[in-house]
């Protein structure tokens, strides 16, 4: 008999503000009669408010500014505040202060991206989190329908107990059959360890999804995950091995000019191998947003 856990998400609502772009452009003299010229780009900042009545809200600021140093060479800065507040049991208050800064360069069919991640959160509940990392994402256009990237990325996230590092290693393929069809896959290598403790984490997995754009204004994806982890915490005799499954099947239609309606489904199963039953789970969501 399986043990079977549901969530469901009744209604999610995001309301974001976005304006047009903003360009500034200026000019330094370098040298005797040389010209250096750097553009800077500037996105006003986006509002965004997402909840559940009676369970959880959100509401999020951000904003984004692109530096052209020279032609294929850019520096790109995203900032972000996020206050989330849970009102079920007790009540919990959350504030996050986010950055994400670096180069972009791009030279013929590739594009390499080095951004650097900060950031710190509040919880009333939880105290003081701080995090950081960094990643290295190379893109390389192979031919007009196919493109393949890598990712590694690697950072920590640190409290008044405990400071935890993850490693990550990610390689996908995305083909386009048509301008509506497109399909990807990859496999995703994950590592995640305590300082001062033997608690070790390893996840692998595997995913592919179907993606169509279709008439009246719709758009679908099709997603699967199979992935397995390895997990070791120092007190046991053997190292507990876990097998995940998941399927997910999201829409999203453009409602008229401003206004978007989307929403997912999605069943998810872990077994632990040895031992027990496997655990599932169903949720689902419904979001609507509003651009203006």
């Amino acid at each position: 008999m399986h043990t079977m856990g549901r969530q469901l998400q009744v209604c999610r609502m995001t309301l974001t503000r976005t304006a047009t772009r903003t360009a500034l452009s200026a000019a330094w003299l370098a040298g005797a009669g040389a010209a250096f010229a750097v553009d800077l780009s500037l996105l006003p900042p986006t509002l965004s408010f997402a909840g559940v009545p009676g369970e959880y809200r959100e509401s999020r600021m951000s904003a984004r500014s692109t530096l052209t140093l020279q032609p294929g060479l850019s520096w790109s800065t995203t900032t972000g505040l996020t206050g989330t507040r849970y009102g079920q049991g007790m009540p919990v208050r959350s504030d996050a202060f986010d950055l994400s800064t670096g180069p972009r360069l791009k030279l013929g069919r590739a594009e390499l991206e080095l951004p650097l991640t900060a950031g710190r959160e509040m919880n009333s509940l939880y105290g003081y989190t701080s995090w950081s990392g960094g990643a290295s994402n190379l893109s390389v256009t192979l031919g007009p329908n196919d493109r393949i990237r890598l990712e590694a990325r690697l950072g920590s996230r640190s409290d008044a107990l405990s400071l935890r590092t993850r490693r990550s290693t990610t390689l996908s393929w995305r083909h386009a059959f048509t301008e509506r069809w497109a399909i990807r896959a990859g496999l995703r290598q994950l590592r995640e360890s305590e300082s001062g403790s033997e608690d070790d984490r390893r996840h692998l997995e595997g995913y592919a999804s179907l993606n169509a754009t279709l008439p009246g204004s719709w758009g679908w994806s099709l997603q699967g995950t199979l992935g397995e982890s390895v997990r070791w915490n120092g007190t046991s005799v053997a190292p507990r091995n876990e097998r995940s499954t998941e399927i997910s099947l999201t829409g999203k239609r453009q409602l008229t000019d401003s206004w978007w309606l989307s929403g997912t489904l999605s069943s998810s199963q872990v077994q632990r191998l040895g031992a027990g039953f496997p655990v599932s789970s169903q949720s689902g969501g419904v979001k609507l947003q509003r651009e203006f």
